[in-house]
């Protein structure tokens, strides 16, 4: 039995060897068998007596399978037959399966063990508590009876009756449906809180109010638990009410107006980079919370604003406008600051 395999490095890889089968040179049991591994440059020849069948795995370091039939073969021919001189070997190529060891154990990650309950919909909470997710977080969403978020109906396209829109943002997480309006359904969200360590909402200001889960009610049940509110505009002032849609936000925000060649109409960004925005900055405040938490062992409230967020990415257009009074306008792909 002639094995040829090659010394692998990588331990979840399955090593190909060649196995040729050929008559033994001795009836008395033995059998003649070279293993090497010409890329080491080593091979160990000799002749040495078979083990037992059911000590071949742990002899050899081989599993039953092919090797195992080819080799019980030999066995069987060289009790029967004696050849004075064996035939050229017929190769064939099969899989043995070295002994993979055991996966390792993935490090643990940073949110481990802290849970979110998402009471957010469409992207940027979802964007937000996804992220939370990927970090280790478990996620539990919370999503409206018979329609669910209303981010499910986005598309077409449809994957086997899923919107990828809605799965682009909501991996990583647990869903179920409560009725918010019902004493039943609040009852059940009261029981989630209990053991939870974030909330995340991006209701309009004064929803969660009316349904008896601001902050101040939640915090007073539980202080440690970090509270995070996102909005189009802010809670306060003439445009807290409104609804905070991406494209509106985009135009609010300055990014439109720098956006595409200087000689056609303001564009919208191929993405909604108000909505990610806002998520990215809103699990950057519920990490950073939760931080402070193992300070003051208390939580707080994050509460995040699209519009600000989006301001914040104007960063040198700001600057440059603050420093000479001249609104930047559209350049295209001109960066007159960096490449004259």
């Amino acid at each position: 039995l002639n094995l040829v395999g090659s010394r692998w490095s990588n331990p979840y890889r399955r090593s190909v060897a060649r196995v040729s089968c050929r008559r033994p040179e001795n009836t008395a049991g033995k059998v003649a068998m070279r293993f090497g591994s010409p890329t080491a440059g080593s091979r160990i020849t000799g002749t040495q007596r078979a083990p037992p069948a059911g000590d071949l795995e742990r002899h050899h370091g081989l599993r039953r399978g092919a090797a195992l039939s080819a080799f019980r073969s030999i066995l069987r021919a060289g009790a029967t037959e004696r050849c004075s001189a064996a035939p050229p070997p017929q190769r064939r190529t099969v899989i043995l399966d070295q002994g993979m060891p055991d996966p390792p154990v993935p490090a643990p990650r940073p949110l481990d063990g802290v849970r979110v309950v998402d009471l957010s919909r469409v992207v940027s909470g979802p964007f937000c508590t996804q992220s939370l997710g990927d970090m280790g977080a478990d996620i539990i969403k919370i999503e409206e009876p018979t329609r669910g978020d209303e981010s499910r109906a986005f598309g077409p396209p449809f994957l086997g009756g899923e919107s990828p829109y809605y799965l682009s943002v909501n991996r990583s997480k647990r869903s179920c449906t409560l009725n918010l309006k019902s004493d039943e359904g609040k009852a059940i969200l009261w029981r989630l809180l209990k053991d939870a360590d974030v909330l995340v909402e991006n209701f309009r200001p004064g929803a969660m109010a009316r349904l008896g889960f601001d902050y101040e009610a939640v915090a007073a049940r539980h202080p440690r638990l970090v509270y995070c509110s996102i909005s189009g505009f802010g809670d306060s002032g003439p445009d807290a009410v409104r609804p905070g849609y991406d494209l509106i936000v985009q135009g609010e925000s300055g990014l439109m107006d720098l956006t595409g060649e200087a000689d056609r109409p303001p564009t919208r960004i191929g993405i909604p980079i108000a909505d990610l925005t806002a998520g990215m900055m809103a699990a950057q405040g519920i990490a950073l919370a939760l931080l402070a938490r193992h300070t003051t062992g208390r939580g707080q409230h994050v509460k995040i604003a699209m519009l600000d967020a989006v301001a914040s990415l104007l960063t040198y257009n700001a600057g440059n406008y603050f420093a000479s009074g001249e609104s930047p306008t559209r350049r295209g792909n001109d960066h007159p600051s960096v490449f004259k």
